[in-house]
């Protein structure tokens, strides 16, 4: 080996020693990176199961959170569905609050109501206090005026019969007591309350000569061995419908005049049916009259027939009256009577709406009725536009009778105009104030909604309610009308019903007759006997001038 192998040799040796130290100090640096690592990988498994544990914690912390939301979530859930429910139940409650509202408002409506502001009979009133009419109080003191003309009993000429009533015979001094054809006379109507009974004896004759047979004839009415007379026949139903009285009623009070005056109730009936029957005549020169009359009245009024609700009809004018009921309150019983088809005059009535179907005829509401209407919705809600228009139809009204009483009997056209449009204005300013009241109401209560009917009509039907102004014989109210029922109203309050349809129509001939002799200021008991004497022609028919026209403050 040559000393540059040794040299060689030993520098490798030199760089092995080199390698072999640096060898061990990286296997020493490896030992001390393993033993490092293998603490990291503890500290990592520690941090790893640390985490784990951690995580685990944070997983159960998590679903804790998350139920506690989901709670949370549930609860609002609820809350809102709980909220939901309840805003339904306010408003639930608010319409029944409103409901009830409504309620309240239509039962003090009804309270309200009486015969001096609505259609209310009287006899609703209760021991209500009312005054019964639209009159403004006078200075006047009650009873007959001064200038009146005064009705009194005269005395006749001729009495039936004479009493002579004289003193005592003797005087104080004991003398004789002359009494001479001086005295004084005084007049008493009394009434017999006996019935007789006459017999007519029908005589046979023979002819002397030739042997023949001679009777005077028998009369129908001397037919049954024993009768009534005519007279009595007659002045039964006559009597009975005057006085509104029910059969049996009727069939006491001839008993307790009368003290042998026996008869049935079939009897009575009966009497009724051939008046009636008689009276047909009459009836239709009545229609007939009254169908060419330029102002006439009617109106209706409700009453049993049969057990079902009926409807008794009135026209007329201030010299007859017709009267006629129906099993019912519809068109049909309206055609029935006939009048309507055929009138073409002017008809006052109280708004039924039936009479608007007939088109021939000039129709004019009753202001009175209105003016009822209009007390109630004043006395109720309180309006100022509706306490304006009843002051208004009254102003107007008081115009139209001043002007009568000094001889006008038509406004200028002019005038007519404006009371028209101011009329419009007012009904105007209470349906702006109606609006007002009303406006936050979610249901408007039925006493409201007649308010807004009310005005709503008054608005439609302006030419008939003001047509009194328009032509002075047209009356403000439909009075006449109205006091016709009356009688037929106290026939209600005494029979409540008519067991059958034929004697309810049969009351009404009769009544017709009756009040219309009544208004021609006929006594009744002779037209009635004139009719029996087949003379048809008892009543003035003839077409006057509407009388009532002009009217007189009342």
């Amino acid at each position: 080996m040559t000393k540059a192998e040794q040299i060689a040799h030993k520098n490798l040796i030199a760089k092995l020693e080199k390698y072999k130290a640096k060898l061990d100090m990286v296997e020493q640096e490896n030992k001390e990176y393993k033993k490092e690592i293998s603490n990291l990988k503890k500290e990592n498994d520690t941090l790893q199961e640390n985490n784990a544990k951690l995580g685990q914690i944070a997983t159960e912390k998590c679903n804790e959170l998350y139920n506690e939301i989901s709670k949370l979530n549930k609860e609002v859930t609820d809350a809102n569905d709980k909220k939901k429910e309840d805003a339904k139940t306010i408003q639930k409650l608010e319409k029944t609050v409103e409901s009830l509202k409504a309620i309240i408002i239509d039962l003090k409506s009804n309270k309200v109501k009486d015969s001096s502001n609505s259609g209310k009979p009287s006899s609703t009133n209760g021991y209500k206090k009312i005054i019964q009419n639209n009159r403004e109080k006078s200075n006047r003191t009650k009873g007959g005026q001064k200038g009146r003309k005064g009705k009194t009993l005269k005395v006749v000429e001729k009495a039936d019969k004479v009493v002579n009533v004289y003193g005592k015979d003797t005087c104080d001094c004991g003398g004789k007591i002359i009494y001479g054809c001086e005295h004084i006379k005084k007049q008493v109507i009394d009434i017999l309350n006996e019935i007789e009974i006459i017999e007519y004896r029908y005589h046979k004759g023979i002819c002397e000569k030739c042997g023949k047979e001679y009777m005077e004839s028998i009369p129908k009415e001397h037919s049954n061995p024993i009768q009534y007379s005519s007279k009595i026949k007659n002045m039964v139903p006559i009597v009975r419908n005057v006085s509104n009285m029910s059969v049996e009623t009727a069939r006491d009070v001839f008993e307790m005049i009368f003290k042998d005056l026996k008869m049935s109730i079939g009897f009575i009936h009966k009497q009724d049916k051939i008046l009636a029957e008689q009276c047909k005549p009459v009836i239709e020169k009545i229609k007939e009259y009254l169908i060419k009359v330029g102002l006439a009245h009617s109106d209706e009024t409700g009453l049993k027939v049969e057990d079902k609700l009926g409807s008794c009809i009135c026209f007329s004018n201030e010299f007859a009256v017709l009267y006629d009921i129906y099993k019912n309150k519809s068109k049909e019983s309206f055609d029935e009577l006939e009048i309507f088809q055929k009138y073409t005059g002017i008809l006052v009535h109280d708004h039924n709406k039936t009479y608007y179907q007939y088109l021939a005829i000039t129709h004019a509401e009753c202001n009175v009725h209105i003016l009822r209407y209009l007390k109630y919705v004043i006395d109720m809600f309180k309006r100022k536009g509706a306490e304006e228009l009843r002051e208004f139809l009254k102003k107007i009204y008081e115009k139209k009778v001043k002007a009568i009483s000094n001889n006008i009997y038509k406004f200028e056209e002019e005038k007519i105009e404006k009371i028209e449009k101011e009329y419009l204005k007012i009904i105007d300013r209470w349906e702006k104030e109606y609006n007002e009241a009303t406006s936050k109401l979610e249901k408007v209560p039925k006493a409201l909604r007649e308010e807004k009917n009310l005005f709503t009509r008054l608005r439609e039907y302006k030419e008939e309610h003001l047509r009194f102004i328009k032509d002075f014989k047209v009356p403000f109210s439909n009075n006449e009308a109205e006091r016709n029922l009356r009688k037929i109203k106290m026939k209600i309050n005494v029979s409540k019903r008519f067991g059958k349809l034929e004697c309810a129509k049969d009351y009404a001939i009769i009544k017709s007759i009756i009040e219309t002799s009544k208004k021609q200021n006929k006594n009744i008991i002779e037209v009635f006997y004139e009719i029996f004497k087949c003379n048809y022609d008892v009543f003035d028919l003839s077409i006057k001038k509407d009388a009532s026209s002009w009217e007189e403050v009342s």
